[in-house]
């Protein structure tokens, strides 16, 4: 193993004592997402992972899977080289010679306090070093290449570029959760959010067809496929909709329906979560966006539910939405037209600030007891792994 990437970690780092957990979860994860790039090996230091591979060549896929991993604040292609300035400056001088450079800048970081020179003695005796044998010059404000210097316990690290992470808590840390989504743009940005803070997710989605046709179906099929880049292999649950839908629309207020439809959604999600452990529901509900997300409604449609429903995008606008949405890779996608069962016979004038009493009190009259238990019969599970693109 001759190749190395240096991880390091983003809210990991703040937790304490429980840190070990989270390291745990981020090094099980890594483990199973890097076994199709040959051989490899995960080191836990104090304060970052190593991660040591044996082709070069898997440098680029490495890269990408570390950049759609939640848990790494930033990570880079190192070389690792014996604790001494002896080392580093013909190895630099090595690097460097040939390539055509306009500027460059040292940056060291001494993580051992106890090495013989400081931060600033090493910058200035490698950047006088390169620049009497190549000749480069030293810009300190915007040079073209920064040279990252570490000096760590027992070796130096050094590195010429450094990425971001996605941030956030290991997958699987905080738990299952079930997370109901529709081909549209709002339902996989909440689940990319709750994935990032942590969460494993069973994947939910209600169609009409035979009512509509199945194009739903096959759009949340590539959009949960496009997940699985930060998520991995999932499940995804199909529920049948239209009897619900059909009982709803011959008995109850026109202006009611979409409120009883969300109401027997998320009865439906919460027998499911509790069959798959799920601790909570998702859903990609933005206060105000539409008829049935303000605060009455909401209220009205959640009544019937026990387990916590999360809202991760609750206080974003839409333009917020499609900007996550694009960069995950999910927008062209959801904004492909389908006909998804909450846009079938919408109501043109939608009840805005439902009491719960009275949702309460017209899903009580609904004759709806057989339809549900067969709805729940016909339940359609999927498994969906991770493509290669």
């Amino acid at each position: 193993m001759n190749h190395l990437a240096i991880i390091k970690f983003d809210e990991i780092f703040l937790k304490g004592k429980n840190r070990p957990l989270f390291i745990n979860q981020l090094v099980n994860n890594l483990d199973r997402r890097l076994k199709s790039n040959g051989d490899f090996l995960i080191v836990r230091r104090r304060l970052f992972l190593e991660v040591e591979y044996s082709k070069k060549d898997s440098w680029k896929e490495i890269k990408k899977t570390l950049s759609q991993t939640f848990g790494i604040g930033k990570f880079y292609k190192a070389f690792k080289l014996p604790k001494n300035i002896a080392s580093l400056k013909p190895f630099l001088l090595s690097f460097l010679e040939g390539k055509s450079i306009a500027s460059f800048r040292i940056k060291t970081k001494r993580s051992d306090k106890t090495f013989s020179k400081t931060s600033w003695e090493i910058d200035r005796i490698l950047g006088e070093t390169i620049h009497s044998h190549l000749g480069i010059p030293i810009i300190l404000k915007t040079p073209e290449l920064t040279i990252y210097v570490e000096i760590a316990t027992n070796e130096i690290f050094v590195h010429f570029q450094e990425f971001s992470g996605l941030g956030g808590l290991p997958t699987g840390i905080s738990g299952r959760v079930l997370s109901l989504i529709s081909g549209g743009i709002d339902s996989p940005v909440a689940a990319w959010q709750i994935m990032k803070r942590g969460c494993s997710i069973t994947f939910l989605h209600f169609h009409s067809y035979p009512l509509t046709n199945n194009s739903s179906i096959e759009k949340v099929r590539e959009i949960v496929d496009l997940l699985q880049a930060f998520h991995g292999k999932s499940k995804l649950t199909l529920v049948p909709f239209s009897e619900i839908q059909k009982c709803i629309i011959t008995n109850a207020p026109t202006a009611y329906r979409i409120l009883l439809y969300r109401r027997y959604m998320f009865k439906i999600a919460q027998k499911i979560a509790l069959k798959e452990k799920a601790l909570a529901l998702v859903t990609g509900e933005s206060l105000g966006q539409v008829s049935s997300q303000t605060i009455q409604n909401i209220t009205a449609i959640s009544a019937g539910t026990k387990l916590p429903i999360l809202r991760p995008l609750i206080g974003y606008n839409k333009s917020e939405i499609i900007s996550i949405a694009k960069s995950i890779g999910t927008f062209n996608t959801s904004i492909e037209p389908d006909q998804d069962c909450c846009s079938l016979f919408v109501p043109k004038r939608p009840v805005l600030f439902a009491k719960t009493t009275e949702v309460s009190e017209l899903e009580k009259k609904l004759p709806i007891k057989n339809i549900f238990k067969n709805t729940l019969a016909n339940i359609e599970n999927l498994v969906i792994s991770k493509q290669k693109r």
